[in-house]
């Protein structure tokens, strides 16, 4: 993939570790050259990279869902309705 993320050079090229939000909406590497031109036939290696969740990203996912699920444990059926 040649396409690089629209932020500042001294930011790095590389944004693995940020948030999955992060890599899709602001680190997406869809863009070419210095007048900023989209890459459209790079289009979905980018959203296959973007949408992949590291390690992190996931020990995060599952930390949220284990205090979703203590907590509706301790409510019972009621939790369900809002």
């Amino acid at each position: 993939m040649s396409g690089v993320a629209a932020v500042p050079r001294e930011l790095g090229r590389s944004f693995d570790s940020a948030s999955p939000a992060q890599r899709f909406s602001t680190f997406l590497p869809l863009w070419a050259g210095d007048d900023w031109h989209l890459i459209k036939d790079e289009k979905k290696q980018a959203l296959d990279a973007a949408c992949a969740i590291d390690d992190g990203s996931r020990k995060l996912i599952d930390a949220v869902r284990r205090r979703q699920q203590n907590a509706l444990s301790r409510v019972g059926r009621q939790g369900l309705n809002v």
